[in-house]
């Protein structure tokens, strides 16, 4: 259940930076950029940003954790907790992280696909 909230929260805010993104990515299709490199580029930026979170975010999270059964809780109650680690969750949730951003790209990317330079530029102009 938490892995699904987190799921549609991180699809949330990537859907709403994605009108920034588009606008961003206008002025390289008006200059001649390929559409199909385009879209390669937006998916590529997104996955490779959540591969990295998500890689950065499992050691710190592990240190953290560690962090609270060995010292906070040692000194607040006296004794500790064993950690356990679940490597195929960990592996399970950096997948899903990054199905939900490939996801959330490829919506906005849809619709940049369908739409003409003039229209993006237009959008670019009114911001």
């Amino acid at each position: 259940m938490t892995l699904a909230v987190a799921a549609l929260a991180l699809f949330a805010s990537l859907l709403t930076q994605a009108r920034s993104r588009r606008q961003q990515l206008a002025p390289l299709w008006a200059l001649g950029v390929p559409r199909a490199q385009l879209a390669q580029l937006n998916l590529a930026q997104l996955g490779g940003a959540a591969l990295a979170t998500g890689l950065l975010a499992i050691p710190l999270g592990i240190a953290i954790t560690w962090g609270l059964v060995a010292i906070i809780n040692v000194a607040a109650f006296g004794w500790r907790l064993p950690l356990y680690l679940f490597p195929w969750e960990m592996a399970v949730t950096l997948a899903t992280a990054i199905a939900v951003a490939l996801l959330a790209a490829a919506l906005p990317t849809l619709r940049f696909w369908r739409a003409s330079p003039r229209a993006l530029l237009a959008e670019e102009a009114n911001q």
